[in-house]
Order: C-alpha cells, then structure tokens, then sequence
C-alpha cells in the first residue's frame, strides 16, 4: 500500500502486493523522487517531487488500506482524491470493500480501473455504477463481452474519460457523451463514423463534449471531410488563434502540417481549422499516425492561442 502526496491531488491510495511479501517499516521517513508532472508524457519535464510511504500490513490488505485512509483523511484533514483499483489482485468481496470508500458525502476526483486480463461485465459495471469521479474516469481494461457492456454516460459524467478498450461504443453513444474531454483508444469508428461528425457539426450540430481522441478502426483521411471547401495552407505556427483564423472571412479551411517531438518519440499531425459561417465557431480537425483523430473545438476567445493535445497511444502505433 503507497500513500502520495503531489501537487495535483492531496491523497492517493494505490492498494497493491509485493508478491505476498510484508514491508515492515523501520523509519518513518518516507521516500522522495521526481517524477513527471504531465501524466502523459512520463519522459518530459517538468518534474515535481512525490512522497512515498510504504506501511506494514496484515493478511487482509483491503480492511487495513480502508483504516489507514480514514486515519490519514482525519489526522492531516484532506479528503481521498483519488482511487487507482488493479482488479487482477483482489477477488469481487474484496473489491466491494474497497469500493465502500465512496460515497456521496465522500466524492473523489479521479478513479481508475486497471486489469491486464478481460474483467466480467457484470463486476466491471457494478465498479463502475458506484464510482462517482468528478474530474477522471480511467477504464483501463478490456470488457470480457464488449457488445453487451453498456453503462449510463449520463450518470457518469467526469471533465475527462478515458476509455482503453472502447470498441463496444458505438457512434450514437460517442454523440451523447457528457463528458468535456473524451480520450477513445482501440474503437470499432470508422473513418466515415469520424466524418459524420464533423459534417454533423458543420451542419449546426454541437456536442457537450469539447475535445475528442478517436483511434479509428482505419485509416483516417481527414482532407476527404473538407473537399469542396476554399482552403489556404497555413505556413506560420502564430497565426492558430482565432481573430487570425477570422480575418480573412472567404477562407473556410485552414490546412496545417508540423511535427509533434516528445521524449518518447515523435509524430507528424496534419489537420485543418474549420469556420462555421452560422455562428463563427471554429473547430480544429486532426491526424496522427494514420489511425488516431482529434476533434477539437476551440474557445470563443479572440485572442487565444489554439489547444492542441497529444495522447500515448499516437506514438504506441509507431
């Protein structure tokens, strides 16, 4: 069991195992080292420091985990942020305990569930239907029967969902999600299915969702959305705002190409600024590595630079 402190959340438990081995505590100093600010670029700086205390326990780790956060939340008064939950180590009693944490008078940030193996469907929604995360939802894992995994988006409705396995959801779901940010790797969408909603959008359609990540079951081919349309190339990396997207109100289009460099590797991204003329909305439209979309739609101020965002799974296909 580890118990963090970081800038970003004031207490994290990670229930884990040492391969059936104690840690037994022989001072109360905890350890320190630097780890990456930007959770998705684990080899880029900036670095900040994280604490962390490993705690002796008995045979059953989740009774002891649970004391200890209610011990630690009341003696430093900060409530649990944040629940990472690796299902392949626990049975199902054990996690129902663990999952006895929430509540509506004790609401977490960020949830994560984990499992390299397929997870029942029915454990996995019952997780998932008790955990009320208001900033993140991770769903790292792979429903054992993807056509009949189905949860309410609607109760579930974190800024950010992350979903690693994401074939079981279909295009009319993708539409209706609440979520702000929307991060779908290994989907069943297509290029067409991608297609249609930027042509959903350009015919006066607006999702509650502000930033999409799609990885498309194939190839994208993002130049086919805009066919049609009067474009220009956009040579200047400063001129991606929007009074200068604006102010040339004959262009439609604005076509861009630069390269994305990270520690980890690096990826070209070719998209377009698209105006709608009814109501000057601009959305961004992108593609990394042949099979991973963004959909991105920019804020309403002139003089913002616009957002671009990168997501592992880019340079995974490399």
């Amino acid at each position: 069991m580890r118990f963090l402190s970081c800038p970003m959340t004031d207490l994290v438990l990670k229930i884990g195992s040492n391969e059936g081995k104690r840690f037994q505590i022989e001072k109360w100093v905890p350890e320190e080292k630097l780890v990456p600010y930007k959770e998705w670029l684990p080899d880029d700086p900036p670095y900040v420091t994280e604490y962390t205390t490993h705690v002796f326990h008995s045979e059953n780790l989740v009774f002891t985990s649970k004391n200890w956060v209610i011990y630690l939340s009341d003696l430093f008064n900060v409530p649990l942020k944040t629940i990472h939950l690796d299902c392949d180590l626990y049975e199902e009693e054990e996690i129902d305990s663990v999952m006895e944490l929430i509540s509506e008078e004790n609401r977490i940030e960020i949830f994560e569930i984990k499992s390299e193996k397929s997870i029942n469907d029915r454990l996995a929604l019952s997780i998932i239907n008790r955990q009320n995360a208001t900033l993140q939802l991770k769903l790292l894992f792979e429903p054992r029967d993807g056509d009949t995994f189905q949860f309410d988006f609607f109760r579930h409705s974190p800024q950010f969902l992350n979903v690693d396995h994401s074939y079981w959801i279909s295009l009319e779901q993708l539409i209706g999600i609440p979520s702000e940010n929307v991060y779908l790797c290994r989907s069943n969408l297509s290029n067409r299915d991608f297609g249609r909603l930027v042509e959903m959008w350009r015919e006066g359609w607006t999702p509650a969702w502000k930033c999409l990540m799609l990885e498309s079951l194939d190839e994208l081919d993002v130049d086919s959305y805009v066919q049609g349309l009067k474009s220009e190339h956009m040579i200047s990396y400063e001129h991606h705002y929007r009074n200068a997207i604006l102010s040339n109100k004959s262009i439609q289009v604005h076509r861009f190409r630069h390269e994305v460099l990270v520690a980890s590797g690096n990826t070209i991204r070719t998209g377009y600024h698209l105006v709608r003329e009814s109501d000057e909305s601009i959305v961004t439209i992108t593609q990394e590595n042949g099979r991973i979309g963004w959909f991105h739609i920019q804020r309403d101020d002139p003089t913002a630079s616009f957002h671009f965002r990168i997501h592992p799974r880019a340079f995974e296909l490399n």
